[in-house]
């Protein structure tokens, strides 16, 4: 009900004089669009035909029933005839998914096998998102397909998820998620792998040609074996998680694909006359967090650019002495991003590094009152981690100072630390820079609380970080990401504005986990697909919450940019007091002016 409905219809004759009408138009014919006049087309000099059109641009409970299509010869006693069809109009969509391959919910396959794993989707209205999920979680390395069409019963789809060289890691329950704006549906199937044949063992003659015999499928069965081992050694290092760049630079967009393409850090430079840094001048202390890749320690700089007689506090980022060669490389890149974005005051600045042998060392700003979830928590209302939240992971978890006295934080203050991150992401946003993990446990504080965005990578351990969720070959915060990156792996400046929405929740929650109720599931992802977003935390301004939603906004161009973001908290600062009072205008009215 509600959607517009449309029908087309042709007729053919040996002559000329036809006429072509619409009848059992309910309730009235009035109700209906009748295209005028029919289109007419000679076929050839013995066949004519008419083409006729009727629609209807919201349909109604009233406009159920048959409708007809009339061909006629209108000469004396010439002949007619009709087709039908029959309108039903539903109160809400429907949404019938079917097994078509395996035809029941479970299949065996073996190790090293193929898999097609296809559903059929009957779907009024239109199918508007499918997503395949293994163990719940978004598949990404598989190859998806859809082939639709319109049928008279609906919208009929067939979803395809293909499965090539199946290992063991991808056997499981695998649902499809279907969603058509009024209604969702799921359907699952059962992987299992067969386990391989028992080897059977057998004492061997010993006598001449027989023993020699045993010997040769012996040898055969030993380099088998090493293969067999030698392959799966190789797809364990294919398992591990490898160290990539986080942050990415836009080079254009491809508009065939309407997808970014990102500039190759390798090609961006690196001037050692301006960042090269005497390692002899640092004095390296206690580490302050280590990672799955490296580790980052506090340090003494002395005489750093010159400044001599003078001793900095700074941060040191390098590698753990296991690094392969392809982090080694990683981190390289992610020095000339560094050198790259350039230097602002809400982001952790590189300082410099020293890059003449290994292990490189990443040289940026030493915030002293660590991590802004840290520092949200122990100044909450209640001053203590409150019951439910997900351990924090805190890679500036050595500070003697985590944040100075326990004062609970008030509005302005909160609003200030929004304001703050707005223009380190604004300032990214001008050089065309993605965060892609834009979040509380990202930011830290410098000397006088001031916010400051950065990139932990390699010195975080995102294995024991219950935020990361698997998928694949990496874990991925899935609760701070846009619906387009977790279904559809599509990363923005927009979808960076959606985690930033997720994480001004954070900061006027006090650090309460995303989604506090939720485990990621099947039941988040159709919740996130539905449109559900998170409540207003208790206490948070109108205002405040109203900037959130428009940041999660399902249409990502519709999302507003970080420079409008930071212009409106500006705007809002001045007025804000003790209470919390954030003026009377509201965010939507501040961006349309």
């Amino acid at each position: 009900m509600g959607d517009p409905l449309h029908f087309r219809c042709s007729v053919q004759f040996e002559v000329k004089n036809i006429e072509l009408r619409w009848t059992h138009l309910a309730p009235t014919e009035s109700s209906w669009q009748v295209k005028r006049p029919n289109e007419y087309h000679i076929i050839s000099p013995s066949l004519h035909e008419l083409k006729g059109a009727v629609s209807l641009d919201r349909a109604a409970r009233e406009n159920a029933g048959m409708v007809r299509c009339q061909g006629k010869d209108l000469r004396e006693g010439g002949l007619s005839v009709n087709v039908t069809a029959n309108v039903t109009v539903l109160d809400r969509g429907v949404l019938e998914l079917s097994l078509l391959n395996p035809p029941g919910p479970s299949t065996l396959v073996a190790r090293g096998d193929s898999l097609e794993l296809n559903v059929g989707v009957l779907s009024v209205p239109p199918l508007s998102n499918c997503t395949w999920l293994h163990h719940g979680v978004p598949v990404i390395n598989a190859s998806p397909s859809q082939d639709c069409e319109d049928t008279a019963r609906g919208h009929w789809c067939k979803c395809t998820l293909s499965l090539r060289r199946i290992v063991p890691v991808e056997s499981g329950t695998y649902s499809l998620a279907a969603h058509n704006g009024d209604a969702h549906a799921v359907i699952s199937v059962n992987v299992s792998m067969a386990s391989e044949p028992p080897r059977v063992a057998h004492q061997a003659q010993r006598s001449g040609a027989r023993q020699m015999n045993h010997v040769v499928p012996a040898l055969g069965a030993a380099t088998l074996a090493m293969t067999f081992i030698a392959g799966y050694l190789f797809y364990r290092y294919k398992q591990k998680p490898h160290y990539e760049v986080q942050w990415k630079i836009i080079d254009s967009l491809d508009h065939d694909t309407n997808e970014y393409i990102y500039i190759d850090p390798g090609k961006l430079t690196y001037d050692p006359r301006r960042w090269e840094v005497d390692r002899a001048t640092l004095d390296l202390g206690e580490t302050l967090g280590t990672g799955a890749f490296g580790e980052v320690v506090v340090a003494a700089a002395h005489g750093l650019h010159g400044q001599e007689g003078c001793s900095t506090r700074v941060a040191v980022k390098r590698l753990k002495k296991s690094a392969r060669a392809v982090e080694r490389e990683a981190l390289r890149m992610e020095l000339k991003v560094l050198c790259h974005v350039g230097q602002h005051p809400n982001i952790v600045n590189l300082l410099g590094a020293c890059t003449e042998r290994e292990p490189v060392l990443l040289i940026t700003e030493y915030c002293c009152h660590g991590d802004l979830l840290t520092f949200l928590r122990a100044h909450s209302p209640k001053g203590a981690p409150k019951p439910g939240l997900a351990p924090q992971h805190s890679v500036y978890g050595n500070l003697v100072d985590p944040g100075g006295s326990e004062e609970i934080l008030k509005h302005r203050e909160l609003l200030s630390l929004c304001l703050q991150v707005a223009g380190g992401m604004a300032f990214l946003e001008s050089k065309k820079c993605l965060h892609r993990d834009v979040a509380a446990r990202n930011v830290l504080l410098a000397q006088g609380f001031l916010a400051k965005i950065c990139d932990f990578g390699l010195a975080r351990d995102v294995t024991r970080d219950p935020n990361y969720i698997q998928r694949g070959n990496a874990r991925l915060p899935v609760k701070w990401m846009a619906p387009e990156s977790v279904f559809d792996c599509v990363f923005s400046l927009k979808s960076d504005v959606w985690s930033y929405g997720v994480l001004v929740w954070e900061i006027y929650s006090y650090g309460e986990s995303p989604y506090p109720h939720l485990e990621v599931d099947d039941t988040f992802f159709h919740l996130l697909q539905d449109g559900y977003r998170m409540e207003v935390p208790k206490g948070c301004p109108p205002a405040m919450y109203e900037l959130m939603l428009l940041c999660w906004d399902t249409t990502p161009a519709v999302r507003p940019a970080f420079r409008d973001i930071e212009a409106l908290l500006a705007h809002m600062m001045p007025r804000s007091e003790e209470k919390g009072s954030m003026g009377l205008e509201t965010v939507e009215n501040l961006f349309n002016t």
